[in-house]
């Protein structure tokens, strides 16, 4: 009967050791088939973060003090400028709660320079003021800005007040300050906060929040996470060069004889690209079934000589509501709970056919934007939406919640004028 109890010992205390092996084996299997997803990745500390609020996943604000009064502002990437909408415009200038009110601050000087500028399809007629301005941490008086007097329709259902340009600035782009003899040139609310790189995210999440950092030093502290993108010169854009655009395995633009370029824009809503390349994406996932998205193909490319890519998770999801007139000829509402989140846009840059890297780049790359030196720094996010070390090309764990997007909100590339057929065309003009 002993002798049982030993043998019994022997084998339970062998079958726990068996087990624990299984149990470390089958990680260790598991760990191998997920790859680059499950492998630990380093974080790199960002400080000086400002949140954007996220609207419906279709475009983000910063709240920013203009006169002491609050005012949410929307990042434009094709203009340096910052554009305020006022009480004293119109009824298309949006809700009069979220305006600035010029007879509240008491800070505002009035400025006589007028000028008409283009938010796409839009035109806003603007006067120069100047006054206070907060936004974070940062603080400037005297601020030179345009208020807008009067707008078209297409912005008559604005939920934000105001729009602040982050396009890139050169060393002989003329601004505007206070006190100067004459009120010629720009208005920049990053050269006067002295910004010279600021870095976007976008939390991959929907409904979370994304974020800005003013004055990033990330890829000083951390060089090994960032990679950097070369970008075309000679342009207002942040734009670089785009080949071996592919859905899966299959080529679908810019191969070798085909010359492309990206243009970055977190304030556009959705991926924007020439029509026929959007239709072979559409054909290729049309058999897709968004329960089971995480077997689709991603998108990848070669963006400035680096590959990297796109999980379907973050350009295929719901489009629900009327979409605006202005954005029909780019985007269509399928009815569908399951579509290819795409903007057609057959535009043609100096390099050749554009392709907008909107929202969902920013919810995978840490994209930082350095003015001087000029270029742009990318490393992948993580869900904390901070730059980390791992390569441009991994996979990563994206929300198994997709997007539903209201149509009613899509922000379409506003940079482009009138959809013009050259996108240097200019932004404003004066009076």
């Amino acid at each position: 009967f002993g002798s049982s109890i030993f043998n019994c010992l022997i084998m339970c205390t062998f079958g726990r050791f068996l087990g624990v092996l299984c149990i470390v084996w089958t990680g260790a299997l598991r760990s191998e088939l997920r790859g680059p997803l499950s492998r630990r990745r380093n974080s790199i500390q960002v400080d000086g973060r400002t949140q954007m609020q996220n609207h419906g996943d279709s475009y983000y604000v910063v709240s920013v003090s203009i006169g002491g009064q609050l005012v949410d502002a929307l990042l434009d990437f094709g203009s340096i400028e910052t554009a305020v909408f006022s009480t004293t415009c119109g009824d298309w200038c949006g809700q009069r709660t979220l305006l600035y009110d010029p007879r509240i601050s008491k800070t505002r000087l009035n400025g006589t320079a007028k000028m008409v500028h283009f938010h796409g399809t839009a035109e806003m007629r603007t006067q120069l003021f100047y006054d206070s301005v907060s936004v974070g941490e940062w603080q400037m008086s005297n601020q030179s800005m345009w208020e807008v007097l009067e707008t078209s329709p297409f912005l008559k259902n604005l939920d934000f007040g105001a729009i602040l340009g982050v396009a890139r600035w050169f060393l002989d782009t003329p601004m505007m300050e206070y006190g100067q003899k004459t009120e010629a040139g720009f208005t920049s609310l990053l050269w006067g906060m002295h910004v010279d790189s600021y870095g976007v995210c976008l939390g991959a999440v929907p409904g979370s929040s994304g974020y800005i950092t003013f004055s990033d030093d990330s890829k000083v502290r951390a060089p090994w996470a960032f990679s950097t993108v070369p970008i075309f010169q000679g342009v207002p854009w942040w734009s670089a060069k785009l080949e071996d655009v592919r859905i899966g395995t299959k080529v679908v633009a810019c191969s070798r004889d085909e010359n492309c370029a990206a243009i970055f824009d977190s304030g556009t809503t959705l991926l924007a690209m020439p029509t026929r390349v959007k239709n072979k994406i559409a054909k290729f996932l049309s058999h897709v079934q968004c329960y089971d998205i995480e077997t689709a193909p991603a998108l990848a490319f070669t963006l400035g000589g680096h590959r990297m890519s796109l999980p379907a998770e973050l350009f295929m999801g719901e489009v629900f509501g009327e979409l605006r007139e202005d954005l029909q000829p780019h985007f269509s509402v399928e009815g569908s709970d399951c579509q290819p989140l795409l903007m057609s846009y057959d535009e043609v840059t100096f390099v050749g056919d554009m392709f907008v890297l909107g929202m969902p780049f920013f919810r995978k790359y840490y994209t930082m934007f350095q003015q001087e030196p000029q270029g742009v720094h990318v490393s992948v996010a993580d869900h904390h939406c901070l730059p980390t070390d791992t390569g441009l090309d991994a996979r990563f764990a994206t929300p198994k919640l997709l997007m539903r997007i209201d149509a009613s909100k899509l922000r379409g590339p506003h940079w482009l004028r009138r959809g013009a057929p050259n996108v240097s065309e200019p932004v404003r003009e004066h009076l």
